[in-house]
C-alpha cells in the first residue's frame, strides 16, 4: 500500500522500503529546493551541487529472498507482465477469457490440473464490445462475472477544466486504475486487450518510450500481486525469429517476463496453438493447443469458448510459423503452376495474331 507520495517529483515512499527516514529527509529536502526555485530567490550557493534527484538503493543483505508467485504455475506469474501475441482470428481473447473464468473460479488448469488462485480480474478490451461479445464468451467460459471488471472510459477533467468521458491512456491513468485496484481488493489478474490502444502518446516504436510506459505498469502489477496478460499482434512481414514477429518495439517482449504466441496449427487449420516466446521466471514447457468451439447461452445469444486438448504439443514457436511460411510458399507454388498453362496459351495466342499481321 502507497502511505505517502510526492506527485511533483515522481517519488514514492512506502514502509516497505528500507531507511524511511532517510528517504523523507531527501524528500523534503527536494520540495525545499522546488520551493526556492518558484519563489524566485535566485540560486542557492548553498544547494548548487546537490542533485534534483536521489537514487534509492538496498543492500543485497536487506532484500528478503522470495519464490516467485504463479497464477499459472510456470507459464503466468503474478506481479508481472505477460505478452501474448498473435494475428486476429487466432483466438487470443478466447484464451484470455478463459483464463479469466478459471481465475475468477478457482478452477484447475489446462493440462496440468493446477489450480489457480481465486481472484477478481480487470478487463480493458478496446476491440470488442461488453455486452454482446466479452460477456457472452465469459459466461460460456464458466467465469464468476460478478468477480469480472470491464474498465470503459476515464471520468476526468480537460485542461479547460470541464469535466468530460475519455479512452484510458496508460501513460497519465496508472493513478487511476491502482484506485480501481484497490477498491476491487483481490484483483489477481489484469487483462489489457490490446495495449497498442492504450499507449496515449507514446509511440510503441520507439524502445525507450515503450519501456518508460511499462514501468510504472510493472509496478502497480507487484505492488497488488496481480498478473497482467497485455494482448498484442503480430507484424504482417515475416521476421527471421517468432520473437521477432510481435508487432511493435521489441520493449514489449523485453519488458514482460513471459510471452506466447497464439498461431493456427499449418497441419490442422481447426486448431490453433499457445506457444512460449520466453519465459525468464520458469522452467521451460511446452506449448498447448486449443479449438475455438461456437456455443449458446441463455437466449439463444451465440459466442465461443476455448477446448484445450489434453495433451502438450512439442512444436515451437519458431516452427510453427517457419510452417506456416512453407505452406504459403507452397501454395504460392501451386497458384504459379496453376495459372501457368493460361499464361502460355495466352502468349501464343498473341504471337499468332502477330504472325498474321507480317
Amino acid at each position: 500500500m502507497l502511505e505517502s507520495r510526492a506527485p511533483s517529483l515522481g517519488c514514492v515512499v512506502s514502509d516497505n522500503l528500507p531507511d524511511r527516514d532517510f528517504i523523507e529527509r531527501t524528500t523534503a529536502e527536494l520540495l525545499r529546493q522546488q520551493q526556492r526555485e518558484r519563489s524566485g530567490s535566485g540560486i542557492d550557493r548553498e544547494h548548487t551541487n546537490r542533485p534534483r534527484s536521489m537514487l534509492i538503493s538496498r543492500r543485497g543483505d536487506e532484500i528478503m529472498p522470495q519464490p516467485i508467485d504463479w497464477l499459472w504455475p510456470g507459464r503466468i506469474a503474478r506481479g508481472k507482465i505477460t505478452v501474448v501475441a498473435g494475428h486476429p482470428g487466432t483466438g487470443k481473447s478466447q484464451v484470455t477469457s478463459a483464463i479469466v473464468a478459471t481465475v475468477t473460479r478457482g478452477g484447475r488448469w489446462p493440462v496440468d490440473g493446477t489450480r489457480a488462485p481465486e481472484g477478481s480480474a480487470v478487463i480493458l478490451s478496446a476491440e470488442d464490445d461488453a455486452a454482446d461479445t466479452i460477456m457472452p464468451r465469459l459466461i460460456a467460459a464458466g467465469a464468476d462475472v460478478s468477480r469480472v471488471h470491464i474498465v470503459e472510459s476515464v471520468r476526468a477533467i480537460a485542461a479547460d477544466g470541464t469535466p468530460g468521458i475519455r479512452g484510458v491512456d496508460l501513460g497519465r491513468d496508472i493513478a487511476a486504475l491502482e484506485a480501481l485496484l484497490e477498491s476491487i481488493g483481490d484483483v489477481a489478474l489484469i487483462v489489457i486487450d490490446p495495449i497498442t490502444a492504450y499507449l496515449g502518446r507514446t509511440d510503441s516504436h520507439v524502445n525507450a518510450e515503450v519501456r518508460g510506459l511499462l514501468m510504472p505498469l510493472t509496478q502497480l502489477a507487484e505492488l497488488y500481486g496481480a498478473a497482467i496478460i497485455a494482448v498484442t499482434h503480430l507484424r504482417k512481414s515475416a521476421a527471421s525469429e517468432a520473437l521477432l514477429a510481435v508487432t511493435g518495439s521489441l520493449g514489449f517482449v523485453a519488458a514482460s517476463r513471459a510471452a506466447y504466441l497464439a498461431v493456427k496449427d499449418a497441419s490442422d487449420l481447426t486448431r490453433q496453438l499457445w506457444l512460449p516466446l520466453k519465459n525468464n521466471l520458469g522452467p521451460e514447457l511446452p506449448g498447448l493447443a486449443y479449438r475455438i468451439v461456437p456455443c449458446e447461452i441463455a437466449n439463444g445469444i451465440a459466442t465461443s469458448r476455448v477446448e484445450w486438448d489434453a495433451e502438450p504439443v512439442t512444436i515451437t514457436a519458431d516452427g510453427a510459423l517457419g510452417a506456416h511460411a512453407d505452406h504459403d510458399e507452397l501454395r504460392t507454388e501451386r497458384d504459379a503452376a496453376a495459372i501457368r498453362p493460361h499464361r502460355d496459351d495466352a502468349a501464343a495466342r498473341r504471337a499468332r495474331r502477330h504472325q498474321r499481321f507480317v
